[in-house]
């Protein structure tokens, strides 16, 4: 009498097709229905931040349009994956930003990058 073992992993037992998947640290862009764009970062789910947009009391710009324009509906979708690291992810959406012009976003502050703390000798 011979027991002969045949050892599968879990997830083989298990289709996969139908998989959620939890996108982050994303820079995504947005399509009002009356062609304003938004261009935007997050490291937190996309789907979850994209809802929040949708809320009229949010304080996002995609909100306060929305707000102004309550007939308006969003389209987003993600452009790049992106850095974990915040200072990383904000210059890539800067990029996106001069790139794209979305009609949107605005700028707000004026930083200066200092490319030579120092100094040059």
């Amino acid at each position: 009498f011979v027991i002969m073992w045949d050892s599968r992993n879990i997830k083989s037992l298990f289709n996969l097709k139908g998989k959620v998947e939890h996108v982050s640290n994303v820079i995504y862009h947005g399509i009002c229905s009356c062609t304003e764009e938004y261009i935007g970062e997050t490291d937190r789910n996309a789907s979850i931040r994209w809802k929040e947009h949708s809320k009229p009391n949010h304080n996002s710009l995609p909100a306060k349009h929305l707000a102004q324009n309550p007939n308006h509906r969003f389209t987003w979708k993600i452009i790049r994956h992106a850095f974990k690291r915040k200072s990383k992810r904000k210059i890539l959406e800067a990029f996106y930003i001069s790139k794209l012009k979305p009609s949107i976003n605005n700028q707000l502050d004026i930083h200066k990058l200092l490319l030579f703390r120092n100094g040059i000798s």
